[in-house]
């Protein structure tokens, strides 16, 4: 996540977007450890639970000396 999350600010996005499924609750809880927040839910065909839609706010100063 933070390979995608840098390479994002470096090239110049705003946000990252994600969908998770509910019944997942270690993604869940890793993506909200990670300052994702829910921003809405959709439902699919033959799924009993939803998915969570997520979102982050990224710094757009590129930081290249990150590690990976």
């Amino acid at each position: 996540m933070r390979f995608a999350e840098n390479h994002a600010r470096c090239n110049g996005f705003l946000s990252i977007r994600l969908d998770v499924y509910s019944g997942n609750q270690g993604a869940v809880s890793l993506y909200e450890r990670l300052g994702y927040i829910h921003v809405g839910q959709i439902t699919f065909p033959r799924r009993t639970l939803p998915f969570y839609c997520m979102e982050k706010p990224i710094n757009p100063v590129c930081h290249n000396d990150q590690p990976m």
